[in-house]
């Protein structure tokens, strides 16, 4: 296939106007993210308040904008390598659309299948758009600062009006009393985090430099206020390995020769550890956030609900009872409550959902972006860093997948993080088949 130089420059044009959409997309659906403190879900048109309406609004928005150019996709070279490297989230979206004809709440599996759809539409949109390792760096800045924008939002309100940025569980320690559950602001700022670490450590952008120290703050507070249990020991621990794999070695071993001599001073001061005696007490108090022993053993009551949803899914194990649906009558009774809860955990919420196909569309299209992404060419250290971002991305949710639905819950920030990181593994795939067909004319990302 030969490209001539004005086709060249079309190409990179697309590519930009594609990657401003992807960019604007971010933004909307990262930010627009907040709930009416109070509200317990939506089952009729009469349960949809103004912040309802401004999501479902920024969603079409949105839509709106990728219809408007899928053209530019659709003419782009590599269309077809994009479409079958995400194949199998497009087949997930669609069987959970297909699936709210036997769900019990038919409107809630399609309109949540949708969203599922119009995230897929963006990965594959931001797969053709980062042609460069500019467009990299600015789709990560995007996502980045849109998490942090989050997290900024939930401070004000929290010094300005309390009673909105309030995070905090009610009394069962199941609800939301404000603006943004603390689970849900504990993943964002985790995630936020992650990108401004891996964004300063791996390569020399100047929004990372910038923004670093800001970011982190802001973040760092939201993840301590949220007192989220996972999302702390997941971001410390993907940060360290972000330290080991990303910067130079000196630099890493400086880090840690100055870990250990702190550690040596502590210990030759105070060798009885006495002075961590208070600390200690505080932290477990933290940590336990209220909870009883029993309530903290049981995972805040998973222990309760994870035997009915394995149930549920024995009732209808191969196509499930519907996207987002966890029940055949579309309400299970637990922790002295009805209503469609999610399993908590991402693979019992696929199976119960979506049964075994649906399970199996999950392992294969998050299975073949790690194969792809193992076996995509690596040239320099920049493209090595964008790998290891990926797979640090993607053990926080294998991690966070545990304990929560993740991006298989209600639409949440941490969704639109996970299916742009599929686009850029997409990305990395078709480059290299880009590069043997186009020659010069498409750079690889990183």
């Amino acid at each position: 296939m030969t490209i001539s130089p004005h086709e060249t420059r079309e190409f990179r044009r697309d590519s930009r106007r594609l990657l401003i959409v992807v960019c604007i997309s971010t933004w909307l659906l990262i930010f627009v993210t907040f709930t009416q403190p109070g509200r317990h879900g939506v089952h009729t048109a009469q349960d949809v308040d103004w912040l309802g309406m401004l999501k479902m609004g920024s969603r079409g928005l949105v839509c709106a904008m990728l219809l408007l150019v899928a053209p530019l996709a659709l003419r782009h070279p590599q269309r077809r390598a994009a479409v079958q490297s995400l194949l199998p989230w497009i087949l997930l979206a669609g069987f959970g659309m297909l699936s709210s004809g036997w769900s019990a709440l038919p409107a809630l599996s399609m309109a949540q299948a949708g969203c599922l759809g119009l995230l897929v539409a963006m990965a594959i949109a931001a797969a053709l758009a980062l042609d460069s390792p500019q467009g990299v760096s600015r789709l990560l800045c995007h996502t980045a600062c849109s998490l942090t924008a989050v997290s900024t939002v939930l401070l004000l309100a929290r010094f300005a009006l309390p009673h909105l940025g309030e995070l905090a569980r009610n009394a069962a320690g199941r609800g939301a009393e404000g603006l943004l559950h603390p689970t849900t602001a504990a993943s964002t700022a985790s995630l936020g985090i992650l990108i401004f670490v891996a964004g300063r450590l791996g390569w020399p952008w100047r929004w990372a430099r910038m923004a670093f120290w800001p970011g982190m703050a802001v973040n760092s507070f939201v993840l301590a206020l949220s007192a989220a249990r996972l999302a702390l020991a997941l971001t410390a621990a993907l940060c360290l390995l972000l330290a080991l794999v990303m910067p130079p070695r000196t630099r890493f071993w400086t880090m840690a020769l100055a870990v250990c001599t702190a550690a040596c001073t502590f210990l030759a001061v105070d060798p009885s550890w006495i002075s961590l005696e208070s600390p200690t007490r505080a932290l477990a108090k933290y940590a336990r956030r209220g909870q009883s022993s029993r309530q903290v053993t049981g995972l805040s009551g998973r222990d309760e609900i994870w035997p009915l949803m394995w149930e549920s899914f024995l009732e209808s194990p191969w196509i499930g009872h519907g996207y987002y649906v966890t029940s055949a009558q579309g309400k299970v009774r637990v922790w002295n409550d009805r209503g469609n809860f999610t399993a908590h955990n991402l693979f019992l919420q696929s199976l119960t959902t979506t049964g075994l196909i649906g399970f199996g569309l999950l392992l294969w299209g998050w299975s073949q972006a790690a194969v792809a992404l193992r076996r995509s060419r690596t040239t320099g250290r920049s493209r090595q860093h964008l790998k290891w971002l990926l797979v640090v991305l993607w053990l926080w949710f294998l991690g966070w997948g545990m304990l929560n639905a993740s991006f298989l819950a209600p639409f949440q920030p941490e969704a639109v993080v996970f299916f742009l990181s599929m686009g850029l593994a997409a990305r990395l795939a078709i480059a290299c088949p880009l590069e043997r067909t186009v020659g010069q004319t498409v750079e690889a990302p990183g």
